[in-house]
């Protein structure tokens, strides 16, 4: 007889379709007399027992058993049906006798655990044909028949009523139906909440019988799912909704999407994912036409296994829906779980509406937890104005019910009298991008002032919508409250949003956009800072959706006053620490772009006693720089505060503000080096901006030879400013250096006039990075000649390519055009006598020389290598297991996805390996002996399995493995090796021995996407573990 392979049985039963196959041969030849029976045993409470126990333990109770009832009918067909069922056909006489027998075994082991065992009694007679007849009336004795007392149960026919009749006929005639037509399909329309169009359908089964006339889906879905013939029916309806979807494209109409209910038992018992794949492809249709739904229910039967379909669907590209949302203890945890798209809220939430407040209150905190997670939201059965007007208000973007429309055919109108509208594929896009924001957060009451008691529901704020290109900020929606934050930014020049947020002038729109490109590359909330006359603000961004096609982003803007809020005390930190900035400097002035007058703010004058004189502050300027400025620095400290050009300047460098150095008179007549900043503001509408200067601290200043004459390392160290901001901004960013000396040591600084295509300067540091060239040896050379030499000479030969690119003087002067002043790249580089080559920045500033009026560009390059390589063991430390060094679970995911988009995979399997009995390990030896078990067994996957190989852990004492390019016979072969090779710990001076249980699957005959793999070798380690365990098998779908 053939093994049970679905549970693992000893092979003294038969599998169901052989005990059927037996059985009909039997009753067409007339073997079945009247003395036969057959009798149904179903152990109750099993489920449960199993679900808090495990498989081991349940194994142990079908095994028992089994055992049993092999004991009492040896020679007669016995078969396993499902979890906890089994069917015998005998013609022993007393039969009675013999169940009790096994059902006092069953208690004497199993009292007390909750589960207790029945059977039902049928004997067979002439008029039955087929064994599925014989199963079923066995079945029915078992739960409506005659008892004979101890729960024993004989079936009769006239204790039956007509309500398990007619489940005994959705049985037996599903099949015959479906063939003959009397199952159909009527759609339910789904609408847009906000645009009142149809905009998808829900297919819904009905059956019209002779019998029983129009069975609805509550009367024959349950039944079909107790029977396991479930998929037979959903199978059907994903090939007639197809067909429709299809017949639709006919008639030149665009099809809507359509939702499928289907349950934990159409996955089990068929394909789904290659069904919708083959009938989709048959008609030619898009998967966004289709939309999966699984209840509640559904899932709380089979967590994981409903989890693995439905990671599957979505990897392949369909939409899943979470129906009936709040049906069941578990919705919270369920949605955390899954992957969802969306979400239908179940419609008790609806009930007592109008009467109570506590079911708004739950529906809104369910839309509004939705939204959070990004997951849209259905809501099912509204009948009621109210209702719908309280789900707009609410953001639930989709609805359905009675209120709209029954369930309809779809060729049931004529088009032109077709009673509802259809949302174009635009429309849906539209609206769908707009559900996805969250009014309940966002969008205030329409009539603050006004009590309402449904005010409880909403949240004020400030709200825009934005539409972005990358360049222009286009406002599509802006409320009053965000208008009233940002309007005391505008100018005269500046009146409306789209220009505050779009003008070159002004720095907040600058900042505002690199916000913006920010949301482009992700879905995160960004958010900034800004200052305006009524004190400290903060604006959020967040991508709603994008458009590839389209090369535009639509953008959620909420804005705040600091002051108004919680944020306030934050506000009073800021103000009471920002007071300090005031001390490193020697002066702070207000000026007024538009009047030329200016106010000091704050003056000390304990070092620099010059004062700007009163009167317009152009002649202002000028007198200070007559008084104070050096002689050789004046006109360019002129020009640096000439207002007419300050910003094409701030647009040029691209920062919020902009700096220079110039020598200024102390109070002894000396001369000593300053920064000057300039920074653009708006105050009441008015454009300003605050002019500061401060001295440089003696670090800085010891670097600038003009000021040092020490005689010390940095003697020829160049004099222009650029370098060192840019020394001082790399020096603030990179980790590693003891000093800021040290980092100077290892830097190179090239300043060139790309212009003129001319080597300016070059400073070589301390390393001689270049020295067999020699400094002066590439003064007025070309500047490509002289960064192709550098790169040649010094790069790793790979690196050359991007580096010529990184330095192409044509790139260069094009991005300068086009306002990009600035760059780097990180690169290999031999260095100095090390073999082994060192990570290299290279970074840029672009700008006009005052000098020569021609375009510069000053580079620095310094080592990062000490730096780069402490990251890689930081990102490292992320993508690998701490105990065993592996891979971790996030990882190898991530690396089976490059191998299968990389050409050089030839082939792949995918290898599950569990530790047996790992918790006895534990319990007898304690967790440190368990974590040296691990380490072992993770020692052996790398060393044992060969080249190409890829091992992780996942979690707890489960591995998986990847090996890439090797044949089926070399991966066999491996894992034999593997598994039969004695496994021993010595721990405290014993040998702990271990086993592996492995399961593989190879790609990609046994699965494409990650997920399908992963879950045909875990069928496969489960196969393994079912019969033995220390022992290692591949997929076979036959099981």
């Amino acid at each position: 007889m053939a093994k049970i392979e679905g549970e693992g049985l000893p092979s003294d039963l038969y599998q169901k379709d052989e005990f059927e196959n037996i059985i009909n041969s039997k009753a067409e030849n007339d073997e079945l007399s009247a003395s036969f029976c057959c009798v149904f045993f179903d152990i109750k409470g099993f489920r449960s027992y199993y679900m808090n126990n495990g498989f081991d333990e349940g194994y142990q109770v079908l095994v028992f058993l089994k055992n049993k009832i092999r004991d009492c009918f040896p020679l007669d067909i016995a078969c396993k049906l499902d979890d906890g069922e089994f069917i015998v056909v005998t013609d022993i006489d007393d039969i009675e006798r013999f169940i009790s027998r096994i059902q006092r075994d069953f208690d004497e082991v199993y009292i007390h655990t909750g589960m207790y065992l029945h059977a039902g009694i049928y004997y067979i007679t002439a008029e039955d044909n087929t064994a599925e007849e014989i199963i079923e009336k066995a079945v029915l004795a078992c739960s409506s028949g005659d008892s004979i007392g101890n729960g024993i149960f004989r079936y009769n026919i006239e204790n039956i009523d007509d309500e398990i009749l007619m489940k005994h006929y959705v049985v037996h005639h599903i099949e015959d139906a479906i063939e003959n037509g009397e199952i159909t399909i009527a759609y339910q329309p789904v609408f847009h909440t906000l645009s009142g169009k149809v905009c998808g359908n829900e297919a819904l089964a009905r059956w019209n019988t002779t019998e029983y006339g129009v069975l609805m889906p509550k009367d024959f879905i349950s039944v079909l799912e107790h029977s396991r013939k479930i998929y037979l029916l959903d199978s059907f309806v994903i090939k007639q909704v197809c067909k429709d979807q299809s017949e639709i494209k006919k008639i030149g109409m665009d099809p809507l999407p359509a939702s499928i209910n289907l349950t934990r038992l159409d996955f089990a018992l068929a394909d789904i994912v290659d069904l919708l794949e083959t009938e989709l492809a048959k008609y030619k249709l898009p998967k966004s036409l289709i939309r999966i739904e699984i209840s509640e229910a559904e899932i709380t039967n089979d967590k994981d296994g409903i989890k693995a379909e439905l990671e599957r669907l979505k990897d392949h590209g369909f939409s899943v829906i979470f129906d009936d949302f709040g049906s069941e203890y578990s919705s919270l945890h369920i949605l955390n779980d899954m992957p969802f798209n969306a979400v239908k809220i179940n419609s008790n939430f609806l009930s007592g509406y109008k009467d109570d407040v506590k079911p708004k209150v739950m529906l809104k905190n369910i839309i509004n937890m939705s939204k959070e997670l990004g997951i849209q939201t259905i809501m099912g059965s509204v009948e009621d104005e109210k209702i719908l007007d309280f789900l707009k208000q609410s953001g639930c973007e989709q609805s359905q019910g009675h209120l709209y429309s029954e369930a309809l055919k779809m060729f049931d109108y004529p088009l032109e009298q077709f009673p509802h509208q259809f949302e174009s594929e635009e429309e849906t896009a539209f609206y769908d991008a707009i559900g996805k924001v969250n009014v309940l957060s966002q969008t205030p009451m329409q009539d603050i002032g006004r009590f309402d008691p449904n005010s409880s529901y909403y949240n004020h704020r400030p709200i825009a919508i934005f539409e972005f290109d990358g360049k222009i900020l286009k406002p599509l929606m802006c409320n009053n409250d965000f208008y009233d934050i940002f309007k005391l930014l505008f100018t005269n020049d500046v009146k409306t949003i789209q220009e505050l947020f779009n003008s070159p002038a002004i720095i907040f729109s600058k900042d505002i956009k690199m916000l913006a490109s920010q949301c482009v590359q992700d879905d995160e909330i960004h958010s900034m800072e800004f200052v305006s006359s009524n004190g400290f603000n903060r604006i959020m961004l967040r991508k709603i959706t994008q458009s590839k096609s389209l090369g535009k982003t639509a953008i959620l803007a909420t804005a705040e006053i600091m002051t108004e809020n919680d944020a306030g005390t934050r506000v009073m930190q800021l103000n009471s620490y920002l007071k300090f900035l005031y001390m490193i400097y020697n002066r702070v002035d207000i000026v007024s772009v538009v009047d030329d007058t200016f106010e000091t703010v704050y003056e000390n004058t304990a070092r620099y006693s010059q004062k700007m004189k009163k009167g317009s502050f152009s002649d202002a300027i000028k007198k200070f720089a007559d008084e104070a400025i050096y002689n050789e620095d004046r006109a360019d400290f002129i020009e640096f505060y000439n207002l007419n050009s300050l910003d094409e300047r701030i647009s040029e460098y691209g920062t919020n503000h902009i700096t220079d150095y110039f020598r200024t008179k102390d109070i002894n007549g000396e001369y000593d080096w300053l920064m000057y900043l300039l920074i653009p503001i708006v105050s009441e509408g008015n454009r300003m901006f605050i002019m500061c200067s401060r001295t440089l601290d003696a670090e800085r200043m010891r670097k600038l030879p003009d000021i040092s004459q020490s005689g010390s390392e940095y003697y020829d160290m160049p004099s222009d400013p650029t370098f060192l901001l840019l020394a001082s901004d790399a020096f603030t960013e990179t980790l590693g250096y003891g000093s800021f000396e040290q980092f100077i040591r290892n830097t190179f600084y090239l300043e060139a006039n790309l212009t003129e295509d001319k080597t300016v300067y070059m400073h070589l540091g301390q390393t001689g990075l270049i020295s067999d060239f020699g400094e002066t040896g590439y003064i007025q050379l070309p500047f490509g000649e002289v960064t192709r030499s550098m790169v040649f000479s010094q790069a790793e030969p790979e690196e050359h390519e991007k580096m010529y690119e990184f330095y192409n003087r044509d790139r260069l002067l094009k991005e300068y055009e086009n306002g990009n002043t600035s760059g780097r790249i990180v690169y290999l580089e031999k260095t100095g006598s090390s073999e082994k080559p060192r990570y290299q920045n290279a970074c840029y500033q672009i700008r006009r020389n005052r000098q020569d009026d021609g375009v510069h560009i000053y580079i620095l390059k310094y080592d990062i290598d000490q730096f780069k390589r402490t990251n890689e063991t930081i990102r490292n430390l992320a993508e690998r297991d701490t105990l065993t060094g592996l891979f971790n679970r996030m990882t190898i995911g991530k690396v089976y996805e490059a191998f299968i988009a990389d050409p050089d995979t030839k082939s792949l399997a995918m290898i599950l390996l569990d530790l047996d009995f790992f918790k006895q390990i534990n319990d007898k030896y304690g967790h440190h002996c368990g974590d040296k078990v691990l380490q072992d067994a993770a020692n052996r996957m790398q060393n044992d399995l060969g080249t190409d190989v890829y091992p992780s852990r996942i979690g707890g004492d489960e591995f998986l493995v990847i090996i890439r390019n090797h044949t089926d016979k070399e991966v066999d072969a491996a894992l034999k090796a593997f598994s039969e090779a004695v496994k021993i710990v010595d721990y405290n001076g014993e040998k702990v021995k271990y086993t592996m249980s492995v399961g593989y699957a190879v790609y990609p005959e046994d699965g494409k996407a990650y997920n399908d793999l992963y879950r045909n070798a875990d069928n496969a380690l489960y196969y393994v573990k079912e019969n033995g365990k220390n022992n290692y098998g591949k997929y076979d779908k036959r099981r």
